[in-house]
């Protein structure tokens, strides 16, 4: 199944402590995480992504 989640705060790959990122990005990575190893394909839509 192709599943499309949208974090519209700020990008789930963030360093916590850093800016907004807190509990949410850890709960949408990791769900992302969990569908991806069940077999879905998971797209994660998000507002912004700084590049490191």
């Amino acid at each position: 199944m192709k599943i499309g989640l949208v974090s519209f705060h700020t990008c789930p790959t963030a360093d916590l402590g850093e800016k907004d990122a807190g509990g949410m990005n850890v709960y949408l990575l990791n769900l992302a995480a969990k569908l991806d190893s069940m077999g879905h394909t998971v797209y994660v839509f998000t507002r912004s992504h700084e590049h490191s």
